[in-house]
């Protein structure tokens, strides 16, 4: 390989990797819900939180899409201390998440992972847990362009399929 054409292959490895680098809860998102992450107790009273803000996440299970707005259902799984869900562990229950404003991106979508800042609402049942989202935000380590990537304690590796 000629060695402008090894710059070039370089170049383009270093930018997607650096498109799979770890996002995380932005550190305002993080003060607007005061650092409070909903936990089991959230869970199994939801309706003692109303009101409150919280940070929680997990894995999509499907977006309803409507102009100005959105409904995300959420399985909702224990947090890192960077806020990424851990879904290794035993999830923590469903959650209804209504986002309004600007039309999602294609990185939110089922199956990816999700993390948002919002304020709980009135639950319709006694066990139904839904939030006003505030903040969302997508795990970007998501395979694309021939390259399958996977969240380490590091961040996000990516390696070519």
């Amino acid at each position: 390989m000629r060695p402008t054409a090894r710059f070039l292959f370089f170049l383009l490895v270093l930018g997607i990797v650096a498109g799979c680098a770890p996002s995380m809860l932005s550190s305002s998102a993080r003060e607007w819900a005061k650092g409070k992450v909903a936990g089991p107790a959230v869970f199994a009273r939801p309706g003692d939180y109303e009101g409150e803000r919280y940070i929680l996440g997990g894995v999509l299970l499907g977006v309803r899409q409507e102009p100005g707005q959105a409904t995300l259902r959420l399985l909702a799984y224990p947090l890192d201390p960077s806020l990424y869900p851990e879904t290794g562990q035993p999830p923590l229950g469903a959650v209804t998440v209504l986002w309004s404003g600007a039309p999602l991106s294609s990185l939110v979508m089922p199956g990816n992972r999700l993390t948002v800042a919002g304020t709980l609402l009135p639950p319709p049942d006694r066990k139904s847990l839904r939030l006003r989202a505030h903040i969302l935000s997508p795990d970007t380590c998501v395979p694309a362009g021939g390259f399958a990537c996977h969240r380490t304690r590091s961040g996000c590796l990516c390696r070519n399929y």
